[in-house]
């Protein structure tokens, strides 16, 4: 039995969290899981003679999701490969996540900013409408009126199936395989709208008897789409921007290493002035897989002891706490937590 974390590429609400530990917690081999909506991952308790993260991943990839391994068991280094540090990390896929996130962010963006001039045409003409119901304005031209009423069904158009698309396939994946999160909802509703305006806009004169053909939603699926579109943007660069603040502390008990002493006190030290850090410490002589597969990533010999890791920095040798504290504060900008009854 054995415990991992992945990242979890596809989530974006809690519905997502709950699917995924719903499907997975059916897998075989699969004894408990956690998923972690927020810092999208998941911690899987799981019989590796059973399962593996490849299997457990094609579980979910059909609705959307995929696990992602941080981590490379390679052997073979950089220098063994003909390649640089960076283009290593590339190759392990450690950088994959971060690079995926900001294309993703970067299609949001371009989007929302084609949405901009859209948004305000569907605002305009809502108001208008709204406006006039109270007799604040003028009932709108006849000129105008059709022309918005022949633009309208192309900008929702595009909105809806182009920028639109996750929530379309959210649709999807509930018919298909019966599961729903967010994008389902916004999927339904906004399909729902766009089908019915269609309808009302191209049997106009059929259904003129029955219903008031002249109220569509066009307006409406554009002004939706729209701000749920910034609204994940912003919430992905949020994301994207928090770092978890974190020290990896290589060190040695097989050896007399009287640095490493010194640097353990250090950080504890460095931990009770800013309690948001947390230090993960490892024995370089410890015989683990994972432990020896970071020592590999980040090329730290017994020689280099102690060693530390911040934010994909490696330190060797002692360092300070006054230098290991200007460090923390430029990558994480954390607070610090004052004694009781000392004030600036």
């Amino acid at each position: 039995m054995k415990i991992e974390t992945f990242k979890i590429k596809g989530m974006h609400c809690a519905s997502c969290a709950s699917i995924i530990e719903k499907t997975l917690g059916k897998v075989e081999g699969v004894e408990s899981i956690k998923v972690n909506s927020g810092t999208e991952k998941a911690r899987i308790f799981f019989d590796s003679s059973k399962t593996n993260p490849e299997i457990l991943s094609k579980h979910i990839e059909p609705l959307g999701y995929s696990l992602m391994t941080d981590v490379d068991h390679s052997s073979m280094t950089a220098s063994e490969m003909g390649m640089s540090e960076d283009e290593h990390k590339e190759h392990l896929g450690i950088n994959q996540s971060k690079k995926e996130k900001l294309l993703e962010i970067k299609s949001m963006r371009n989007k929302l900013i084609s949405l901009v001039p859209i948004v305000i045409i569907s605002i305009f003409v809502m108001s208008w409408d709204i406006f006039a119901q109270f007799s604040m304005v003028s009932e709108m031209s006849f000129f105008w009126s059709e022309f918005f009423h022949h633009l309208l069904p192309i900008l929702a158009t595009y909105t809806l199936f182009v920028v639109g698309q996750p929530y379309l396939f959210g649709l999807y994946r509930f018919f298909r395989y019966g599961k729903a999160n967010m994008d389902t909802l916004i999927g339904l509703g906004t399909l729902v709208a766009f089908i019915y305006s269609f309808v009302i806009s191209a049997f106009e004169e059929s259904l003129s008897s029955f219903i008031n053909v002249n109220q569509s939603y066009y307006d409406v699926v554009i002004v939706v789409i729209t701000f749920i579109t910034l609204g994940k943007y912003l919430e992905a660069q949020s994301k994207l921007k928090t770092k978890a603040a974190f020290i990896l502390y290589f060190y040695t008990t097989a050896q007399n290493c009287s640095e490493c002493e010194k640097q353990g006190l250090a950080l504890s030290a460095l931990r009770d002035k800013y309690p948001e850090l947390r230090v993960y410490s490892f024995d370089f002589s410890t015989d683990l897989s994972a432990v020896k597969s970071m020592l590999q990533i980040y090329k730290i010999q017994d020689t280099k002891l102690p060693a530390l890791v911040i934010d994909d920095n490696v330190l060797t040798g002692f360092h300070g706490i006054d230098e290991l504290e200007a460090r923390i504060k430029e990558s994480f900008k954390l607070q610090e937590i004052k004694p009781k009854g000392v004030v600036d």
